[in-house]
């Protein structure tokens, strides 16, 4: 049956063969059957396994829209779009770094830094800024005062626009 549940999961498993001609028939067919795929994730490791890029991109952008997908699975589709490397993840990524839900503008600037470095150059000072702020655990108190103190040596004027986007956060 061309609708049953395996089929769609061994087309799936063959996104790990994408030099197999008769996998890649498979699977560009596969990137484009929303009945059979109706996930756009799974459409979109599909395109991605047959070098359809840009279309990869255009099926995850929309669960990047705030309240499509929860926290967890936008970071997911943030780190898929910079292992894509395709310039059309880009305006995407942009979009993302303006999102009210700040882990994930965070992850979207470090992503585009590794993409497009032109462009979205980071310092070591902001970097580390975007990979540690917003982030807690419980920890012992001498955690949190390093963590401070680390903080407080960063360069302020470079970090001023993301302190203030990390505060009107949503999150």
């Amino acid at each position: 049956d061309r609708h049953h549940p395996l089929q769609a999961g061994a087309t799936l498993a063959l996104a790990r063969f994408p030099g197999d001609p008769h996998a890649r028939r498979l699977m560009a067919a596969g990137s484009d059957d929303t009945n059979r795929f109706p996930d756009p994730w799974d459409r979109a490791t599909l395109a991605a396994a047959v070098d359809r890029k840009d279309k990869a991109v255009a099926l995850l952008a929309p669960l990047l829209e705030p309240g499509s997908e929860p926290q967890w699975r936008s970071s997911q589709v943030v780190r898929q779009l910079k292992a894509l490397g395709a310039p059309a993840a880009v305006p995407v990524l942009e979009r993302t770094a303006r999102d009210p839900r700040w882990r994930l503008a965070a992850e979207a600037y470090l992503a585009l830094h590794e993409l497009d470095p032109e462009s979205h150059a980071l310092s070591t000072n902001q970097q580390e800024f975007l990979q540690q702020a917003g982030r807690g655990a419980k920890a012992a108190q001498d955690y949190f005062t390093q963590r401070q103190q680390r903080f407080a040596a960063l360069e302020h004027k470079e970090l001023k626009g993301f302190v203030r986007q990390m505060l009107q956060s949503t999150e």
